[in-house]
């Protein structure tokens, strides 16, 4: 895992690099220094902290997050001369410190005798960064301070490189940068449109979905008495099924402009994969047995628990099996497996189906577009697969999928090293 360093003048906090705001949940290393260091995170005060020999670990101390949640961390006191000092600062992310403190440090004795050395500061906790914005898209690699200057025009005279355009006779390429900066402002407002108006109609919506589906239920149960006839009761069937699709839909829908709209919210904290997966197959195994395919797990053992959201971690792994359950024939088998591969947690759903090939999983990995290759048909919206993909993205994992055509289909959530916590 990063080590989460911080540098302490006395008992102030100076110094921290972004893993050690993330482990108390801040969002960059300011905002923890700017809330108070170590006043901020340790509710009983830095004394019991600074009591401490150094180079010693430290006990489980009390702490809290910055949404003034509890957890227990230890920390290592390390004492600094001015030319350990400069290498820890080496060690921080250059874009997490003022530059002026990586000067060299003055000779000792142009030191005053009031500058006291620091003291290195490392904590072992580690909490995932909050998640303000989440898009389908990876993050774009920051743009330098100083963007290279524009080559001119294939063909242009060295001398009309210099010279100045008329008002009215700006480079093309300048209007549809202008247009492109112009439409990237504004993309953010209206996926925040997009959401309010969709967050409004569901909430429409959701109000006789819940009753067309809990009457339903009603009626499937006969808890007021018989129904009669045998077809009502698989018309009844028919309208709960078609109820929880419908609000399944609507709930794909919400998350999708969600993450668009940079506004999802997401809960980090241990989770027990293989947990959640057992959870997950057990609530599908009486669709695997209808369909007649084999739904089993395997785990190696002694996997360490990760930083995730459970919720939407469960909501990825039931997208995988039913994905999975429903391009597979009969006969075929699906195999969830957890292990530890290079150091990271590979969760794999693997079935035998029919497989993609690589267009097909170009194709299948775009919103809204849906293959018609499944061996018996279902409905479904060709939202699975996108979300799912940008839902492992906002719990900092990554999504990769193998494939081929009649052997069957890999899909793989990796959470790296820094995601996992061993007891």
């Amino acid at each position: 895992m990063p080590a989460a360093i911080g540098i302490l003048k006395g008992d102030a906090l100076t110094t921290v690099n972004s893993a050690f705001a993330y482990a108390f949940g801040y969002r960059a290393p300011a905002e923890l220094i700017e809330a108070g260091g170590l006043d901020a995170i340790l509710p009983d005060g830095p004394a019991n902290l600074l009591a401490h020999a150094p180079n010693e670990r430290i006990p489980e101390i009390a702490a809290l997050t910055r949404s003034r949640r509890r957890l227990t961390v230890t920390f290592i006191l390390t004492p600094l001369d001015g030319d350990a000092q400069l290498r820890l600062l080496r060690l921080v992310d250059p874009s997490d410190i003022d530059p002026a403190e990586l000067e060299p440090e003055p000779p000792a004795s142009e030191t005053t005798a009031n500058e006291a050395p620091g003291t290195g500061l490392e904590a072992n906790a580690e909490v995932p960064p909050p998640a303000d914005a989440v898009h389908f898209a990876p993050t774009p690699t920051p743009a330098p301070e100083s963007p290279p200057e524009t080559a001119p025009p294939a063909g242009a005279a060295e001398t009309e490189a210099h010279a100045k355009p008329e008002a009215n006779d700006k480079p093309e390429a300048n209007d549809n940068t202008a247009t492109d900066e112009a439409g990237a402002a504004q993309a953010p407002e209206a996926a925040a449109r997009q959401l309010d108006f969709l967050a409004k109609v569901s909430h429409e919506v959701r109000t006789p979905l819940n009753s067309i589906i809990g009457f339903a239920e009603l009626m499937l149960h006969e808890r007021f008495g018989p129904i009669g006839n045998a077809r009502y009761k698989g018309y009844a069937e028919d309208i709960h099924q078609s109820g929880l699709y419908a609000l399944s839909l609507l709930n794909d829908l919400l998350d999708i402009s969600k993450i668009e709209a940079g506004k999802f919210e997401l809960d980090f904290t241990s989770v027990d994969v293989a947990e959640v997966v057992e959870a997950c197959v057990a609530s599908l195994q009486p669709l695997a047995k209808r369909t007649r395919i084999v739904l089993r797990t395997s785990f190696a053992d002694d996997l360490p628990v990760v930083v995730a959201d459970p919720r939407r971690l469960r909501q990825i792994v039931l997208n995988l099996l039913t994905n999975a359950i429903k391009f597979t024939p009969e006969g075929g088998q699906v195999i969830v497996s957890g292990t530890i591969v290079g150091g990271e947690l590979r969760l794999r759903v693997h079935d035998t189906g029919v497989g993609m090939s690589e267009s097909d999983i170009a194709y299948a990995m775009k919103p809204f577009h849906q293959l018609d290759t499944a061996p018996r048909h279902q409905s479904g919206t060709g939202l699975g697969l996108p979300l799912t993909k940008a839902l492992t993205d906002a719990i900092r994992a990554r999504f990769e999928l193998t494939s081929e055509p009649g052997v069957g289909t890999s899909a793989d959530v990796i959470f790296p090293r820094e995601r996992l916590f061993r007891s």
